[in-house]
């Protein structure tokens, strides 16, 4: 009796479309943040919270400038493959590493499974440093990550 070949299976669900967005500030020459968007860009209570945090660290700005959009899909109909996804996504983010002389990254987004700051991924750098925090959306909603927060950007107040 011949062995009968498995039939192929057929998948009648089509792959989850990626799509995965942020936004990009350059605060200083030195410091640039990144913040996963996740559904509608930041608030205004969030685009505050972010310009406290900036000041509490030193920054000493009045507003946030010009803010980036990096999204996948670049285009529609762009291949739905995460490889390729996170190379794209990561190669802005080296190009805009590699434009100034970034020391450091903010990385805003909670890591989730359903969470766009799982994508949040800072290429190797020898002079960047990434600090990932809570987001900004969470810390608005839970009070107490601002801590969590508070504790990560201890390492870049200056020694007292």
């Amino acid at each position: 009796m011949a062995a009968s070949k498995p039939s192929a299976a057929v998948n009648s669900e089509p792959a989850a479309v990626i799509e995965v967005k942020f936004s990009l500030w350059q605060i200083t020459d030195e410091l640039l943040v990144c913040s996963a968007i996740e559904g509608a860009l930041a608030e205004t209570a969030e685009m505050q919270l972010l310009t406290n945090i900036l000041n509490a660290i030193g920054c000493g700005i009045g507003r946030l400038p010009q803010m980036d959009l990096i999204e996948w899909p670049p285009y529609p109909n762009a291949p739905n493959d995460e490889a390729e996804a996170r190379e794209y996504l990561a190669t802005l983010l080296a190009a805009k590493l590699a434009d100034k002389p970034v020391k450091t990254v903010l990385m805003f987004g909670d890591s989730s499974g359903d969470s766009g700051a799982d994508w949040l991924v800072c290429p190797d750098s020898e002079q960047a440093t990434a600090l990932r925090l809570p987001s900004l959306a969470t810390m608005i909603e839970k009070p107490q990550q601002k801590a969590v927060a508070w504790q990560a950007l201890q390492v870049l107040l200056p020694p007292k």
